[in-house]
């Protein structure tokens, strides 16, 4: 695959690169989108968590807490 770049991401992508923070323009590239990929999963529970919020899928943060001290057996809190 070949890809013609704007000067200004050209320029970027050879700046890591001979800065030594990555080997090739590939590993840039791969960097980039698994960035890319995980901003879309962190929108994505973010999205989700509103929905659940707005269909009152939801539960007051003391009672929260108290499920997961007493999942993991933690102390309750003086």
């Amino acid at each position: 695959m070949s890809i013609d770049l704007p000067a200004d991401l050209s320029s970027q992508i050879e700046s890591l690169v001979a800065g030594g923070e990555f080997a090739d323009e590939t590993a840039v590239i791969r960097a980039a989108l698994d960035h890319l990929h995980h901003y879309r999963g962190e929108v994505a529970a973010i999205k989700e968590g509103l929905a659940d919020e707005q269909a009152g899928r939801v539960i007051p943060v003391e009672q929260a807490a108290a499920e997961i001290r007493s999942r993991f057996g933690f102390s309750t809190p003086s």
